[in-house]
Parts: structure tokens; sequence; C-alpha cells
């Protein structure tokens, strides 16, 4: 960040973007909430670290004091429309005999809102992952799975995608940034 002097006007404050972080000017209204750690939601759950951010959302490890486990909670932008909301509420929701491994589609253990300073915010509850397909590839030294595991993989993922699509759902941004293990 450039420091801000007295002359300046807050408009004309400049910074650099990080990789891998959420814009600054996405904290706006209509926008992401803003988290610190050690907050606390829903009269249970306190954010211990930062699991990530997307178009919609940021995504937060917590503790849930009620369980005593970790849990991810995905607060999604105020401006997110309702109906992206009720298309994931409803299809992570656990699933009924469906025939499909239940790791495989991550299930909603507790939907609330949150009123902050940009907005409402509809807040989902999960499972936290270990990490991204994308993170995972990166993170080994030579960049490649090995055959059985990206044979494994591709299998899982066609199997998910055919779920959800049984769904009458399409997912429109699937990439190894959303694919999750």
């Amino acid at each position: 960040f450039r420091p801000v002097t007295p002359t300046m006007k807050a408009s004309n404050v400049m910074y650099e973007p990080i990789e891998d972080v959420e814009r600054m000017e996405y904290y706006r209204a209509g926008g992401y909430h803003p988290v610190t750690i050690g907050d606390r939601f829903h009269d249970r759950y306190r954010v211990v670290h930062k699991l990530g951010h997307g178009t919609y959302s940021t995504i937060w490890l917590a503790r849930d004091e009620v369980s005593n486990r970790y849990v991810a909670v995905k607060i999604c932008t105020a401006d997110s429309k309702p109906l992206e909301n009720v298309v994931l509420s409803r299809l992570l929701q656990p699933q009924q005999s469906s025939g499909i491994d239940q790791d495989l589609i991550p299930t909603i253990s507790d939907i609330f809102n949150i009123q902050g300073p940009n907005g409402s915010h509809t807040c989902l509850v999960t499972r936290p992952a270990r990490m991204s397909l994308s993170d995972a590839k990166n993170g080994s030294w030579i960049s490649l799975f090995q055959l059985e595991v990206g044979r494994a993989i591709a299998a899982q993922l066609m199997i998910a995608v055919q779920y959800i699509h049984s769904q009458g759902i399409v997912h429109g941004d699937l990439h190894r940034g959303n694919i999750l293990l």
C-alpha cells in the first residue's frame, strides 16, 4: 500500500494486487463481507483461517464450537443471485439414496445469513476439503499425477458432474481450482 497523506483523496489511493488474494474493491456494497480471524458467526462458528475466495464468495475454516469440529464457511457476496444460493443449497443437501458416493458431492450442514456493512450475506457450512486439484498438481514436484490417480480423479469427476446434471444443474465454472480433494 502507498501511505495516504492528508492531501490525497481516498479514491486516489493505489495498491498493488497480491496474487491469490481477492481484490480490495470487492469489499463494497453488494460484495464480500469483511471477516477477521476470531470472528464468530451464528453463535457457533469461530473463524480460524482463510481457505480461499471466488467470484461470489470467500471461504473460511472455522471451528464449530457446538460439535467441536472444523468446518468450511462459505460467505456469499451480498449481491449473489438468490437463484444461485437456492441451487447450491438444493444440490448440497444430503443425498437420499442417489447411488453416488457421499464424498463426491459435499453436503451443507447449516445455512444462515449475516448482515454486514456490504449487505446481507448467505453463509453455507460444509466439511472442509483438503485442497483443490490445482493446488495438488502444483504441489507435485513434477506437476503430474500418477496414472492411476489421474484416472480415479477423472472417473470421480465424471460421476459427480453426471449427478449434478441429473439434478437439472450445469456447473458453469468447472476448473481445477474448483475441484476439491
